[in-house]
């Protein structure tokens, strides 16, 4: 994964890798689904990539506010997190990744020293996953995301209705549970699949 490739290089020497700060400009030029990088030290000025097309998105003032829990589970339990359906006055929602930056002294302790955070357009993410194109194969979906620090999912998109009995599957990524319940268009299953979707089903 990108940001951590980018990580890696900011843990092994954070001074020069600010100083030659190429790698993202290329990464966005390769992926145009990535809107922004924001390198964000604790210490020190943000370092920001944005789209042209895209207004500047001030992630230092949104980690706190709306990303405030996800930034601080990212660095209490040292993983990344990824916020979804992120409303930043766009003409569509956002994904933000949230990857924690950690550093080592010559004896190994461990020090926090900021965020790589990148923001990537939701409907090309879910277009790539073949989330969108599930119409043109007649079935309608509910796609929810659970975070680590939810009791129940919330959801993130969805096309026609599912129902009660409808296929179901779930997939732990990054630390938190996704889940997508299917139904062919006009049809309906019961009897033969798991009793409850799993928006019932999660503890």
């Amino acid at each position: 994964m990108v940001t951590k490739i980018m990580a890696s290089e900011l843990e092994a020497d954070p001074a020069d890798y600010m100083a030659h700060l190429q790698e993202p400009a290329m990464v966005m030029a390769m992926n145009p689904m990535i809107r922004s990088i924001q390198i964000l030290p604790e210490k020190g000025e943000p370092v920001v990539f944005t789209a042209e097309d895209t207004r500047k998105m001030d992630f230092p003032r949104f980690l706190e506010g709306s990303l405030k829990k996800a930034a601080d589970t990212a660095r209490m339990e040292h993983r990344l997190v990824l916020v979804d359906s992120l409303d930043l006055g766009l003409p569509y929602k956002m994904m933000a990744f949230l990857r924690p930056v950690y550093r080592h002294d010559e004896n190994g302790n461990e020090s926090f020293w900021g965020y790589i955070i990148l923001a990537v357009e939701q409907r090309r993410v879910m277009s790539t996953a073949n989330i969108s194109n599930l119409g043109a194969q007649q079935l309608d979906f509910s796609l929810y995301h659970r975070y680590g620090w939810e009791d129940t999912p919330h959801l993130v998109k969805e096309r026609g209705m599912t129902e009660q009995g409808n296929p179901h599957a779930e997939r732990i990524i990054a630390g938190d549970l996704w889940s997508i319940v299917l139904r062919p268009q006009g049809a309906t299953l019961t009897g033969c699949f798991s009793s409850s979707p799993p928006y019932q089903a999660f503890p």
